[in-house]
């Protein structure tokens, strides 16, 4: 048996995320919360469904929120107890939670469930569905409405808000509003950039009430009460005063690395401008624009793997806590071995402690009640009590976490502990051949131990290098610009594939047995539609037929099929020997289309 952890299936969903996405909603919402002097031991691990990312949480003194691309999860904050889940589609954006309302964004659109079960409360879906990548990391809300940017069938993209209690749209503003979170909520104003301009909306009317004119194209903004602050894309950090809409002070940033252009934190008296793709962090002070300290976080060995070093920090009183990859991984060039919760002073940005964590922190940590909480790599959440570090900065060791009687006997009751896996050993010929998706299309050669070649739909060859890190994942640089890519063998006839623009599922083929391996990936389990009044149990029997178990029912039964024809996404089935119904998959195999002459039903994959 081969024990390993699955973290290689995530590296580049993390590269759309940036590992802390370059949203501008305030990442000072934490800093009356004590400051944390230091960690001591795991007060709980919680663990997803294996190969799953996991979005940013929202952490609240209840609940931790958090989701993969197919299930939103609600967590007990205090004791890491699975409370609820309900199936998505698509990584879900950091929920907002308005009184027991819970709003997220999904591939579909947005929207509200309960906060205490997940029931749904509304939905509002997009008219386009744009890809993940340009879809919101967080969902910004005032105390009656969520506020989306959507794009229009005739390629505008406006503000809108939704009234929380039903969904309604209440207004709209603009139509070329970035697509990504350029926004931000202050008081009763809305902050919008449009090209080379800061709108200034009226957060109930969605009426324009001023605005500030910048000459370059904008970045990121942040703003407190009082000020505006505008990262632009000529590099330069600008303070301008709200009442007079008159500059203070304008800061040449000199590493400044776009796409991912600094995020603005604010703390009382400075502004902390926080780079992720290089792990420049400084510190300014917030009246007169002057640098007060100036840090560089992370090792830039990392950077040909991964396009961030550090996380932005989550600000508790005037400390900055961090994210920061660390260790070189002795088996994989260019891998850390660990990362670290580092924490800084504010105001001198000089180290203060750090913790190590055996496992890569994706996003800024949240803390609440006295603990720490870190999304991982390694499809876990994590939390850490409070506690003294037992040793100094300079000092390697790893601290000593202390046993602890209930979190032991938590770990021993909770499926949802860390666990390891077994895993199935490919051979590198095992990922080679032609595999398809509805996305793409290649032959997959390999050469060598070190070189292989896709070659594409109209015949073109494009070389790559590669490392095999584990046996079911392939690292690879393809081409002359050495574009990083990552494929993963999840069965002999289903590949993953990441690359930093690209998520897909790729079907082996000229396989007799693709067809029914899809099918039974696909097609079986449990599904009711939105109302449970229609559920069934999918079971195949064997390629050619199958039974549907109505469990739901006060009586229930089961009905008998056989396959008439079948595809990855589609088959039309007899039941019973009369009855004929078509059940098609969408891409992401969690949403069941029901149709017959009597019955249509659009349904969602249940857990079983």
């Amino acid at each position: 048996m081969i024990r390993t952890y699955k973290w290689i299936a995530v590296i580049l969903f993390g590269i759309i995320l940036s590992g802390c996405g370059n949203h501008n909603s305030k990442t000072n919402s934490e800093n009356t919360v004590k400051a944390l002097q230091g960690l001591s031991n795991v007060a709980w691990t919680f663990k997803a469904e294996q190969k799953a990312t996991l979005s940013q949480p929202l952490v609240t003194d209840n609940n931790t929120y958090f989701g993969t691309d197919k299930t939103l999860y609600a967590v007990d904050t205090k004791t890491g107890t699975k409370k609820w889940t309900r199936p998505i589609n698509g990584l879900p954006s950091v929920p907002a939670l308005s009184g027991n309302t819970l709003i997220f964004t999904d591939n579909d659109g947005i929207q509200a469930v309960k906060a205490d079960n997940g029931d749904e409360i509304w939905k509002y879906d997009y008219h386009i569905k744009d890809p993940s990548e340009l879809k919101p990391n967080t969902v910004i809300t005032s105390s009656s409405h969520a506020f989306i940017v959507e794009q229009s069938e005739d390629g505008r993209s406006s503000l809108k808000a939704l009234e929380i209690k039903t969904g309604k749209l209440s207004w709209e503003f603009g139509d070329s509003v970035p697509l990504l979170n350029g926004f931000v909520l202050s008081a009763d104003k809305l902050y919008v950039p449009m090209q080379g301009v800061v709108h200034i909306i009226d957060k109930k009317s969605g009426k324009e009430t001023d605005s500030i004119t910048l000459d370059v194209m904008i970045s990121s903004i942040n703003v407190t009460d009082d000020v505006l602050y505008v990262v632009d894309l000529g590099g330069y950090i600008t303070a301008f005063d709200l009442k007079s809409k008159q500059q203070m002070w304008q800061y040449a940033i000199e590493t400044f690395e776009a796409p991912n252009a600094p995020v603005l934190t604010v703390l009382k008296d400075k502004v902390i401008s926080s780079e992720v793709k290089s792990g420049s962090m400084i510190g300014i002070d917030a009246q007169a624009g002057k640098e007060l300290w100036k840090i560089k976080m992370g090792d830039e060995k990392y950077r040909p793997t991964f396009p961030w070093v550090i996380t932005q920090p989550t600000v508790l009183e005037d400390t900055l806590y961090i994210g920061a990859w660390d260790g070189q991984n002795n088996e994989v060039k260019y891998m850390p071995e660990y990362s670290k919760l580092i924490a800084l002073d504010g105001n001198t940005g000089k180290e203060l402690w750090y913790y190590k964590v055996q496992d890569y922190i994706m996003y800024p940590p949240a803390f609440i009640n006295g603990m720490a909480i870190v999304t991982n790599m390694q499809e876990t959440i994590t939390a850490f009590n409070e506690g003294q570090l037992p040793y100094k900065n300079e000092d390697e060791q790893t601290p000593v976490e202390e046993p602890n009687a209930n979190n032991i006997q938590k770990s021993e009751k909770t499926e949802n502990s860390l666990e390891e896996t077994e895993t199935r050993e490919f051979i590198p010929k095992d990922f080679e051949g032609e595999w398809r998706s509805e996305k793409q299309s290649f032959k997959l050669a390999l050469i060598d131990d070190a070189m292989g070649t896709l070659t594409f739909y109209d015949n073109s060859v494009v070389p790559f290098e590669y490392i095999m890190p584990d046996s079911d994942s392939l690292m690879l640089k393809i081409g002359s610009e050495q574009k990083a890519a990552v494929i993963i063998l999840y069965d002999y006839d289903t590949l993953g594939y990441r690359d930093n623009n690209l998520q897909d599922t790729l079907k082996r083929q000229n396989n007799p047995n693709n067809s029914v391996n899809a099918l039974i990936s696909g097609f079986e389990g449990n599904w009711c539609n939105s109302l449970r009044s229609f559920c069934f149990k999918l079971e195949l029997t064997d390629m050619n037929k199958g039974t549907l178990d109505y469990y739901q029912e006060s009586e229930p039964f089961k009905d008998q099929f056989e396959i008439t024809y079948m595809d990855e996404y589609s088959i039309d089935i007899k039941i019973e020997g009369v009855t004929l119904a078509t059940l098609d998959l969408n891409s992401y195999k969690d949403i069941l289309t029901y149709e017959s002459d009597s019955v249509n039903e659009t349904l969602k994959r249940q857990e079983d």
